[in-house]
């Protein structure tokens, strides 16, 4: 069941990712589908490139750096969709999960 492993994990994912940023009261945009999302912060809706443009940029890109130092390899574009594969496993999740709450509560908006 490939396509509905996926699904499921990058569902956890996503719904972890946006817990995480509401447990900080910081606002978070989901985009896209469990295996290929992206997240804008500081926004509530994102519909074009203005209301992208909105979203706390710099801030994503000081989380993608503490992430990247902890072994998460998101792309620093808030634009570029992150992918999952049916290799990234549950552990997987959870340490992404665990590494985003940690840079969420390390770099200062």
């Amino acid at each position: 069941p490939v396509l509905k492993t996926i699904e499921k994990r990058g569902k956890r994912l996503m719904d972890g990712i946006v817990i995480i940023f509401k447990e900080a009261s910081i606002p978070v945009c989901m985009n896209g589908y469990p295996a290929m999302f992206s997240y804008a912060i500081g926004v509530e809706k994102v519909t074009d490139q203005r209301s992208w443009n909105a979203s706390e940029r710099e801030y994503y890109l000081a989380l993608i750096e503490a992430m990247l130092e902890r072994g998460v390899m998101p792309d620093h574009d808030a634009r570029e969709p992150w992918f999952l594969c049916y290799s990234h496993s549950e552990e997987d999740i959870d340490t992404t999960l665990e590494v985003v709450r940690e840079a969420v509560k390390t770099v200062k908006r």
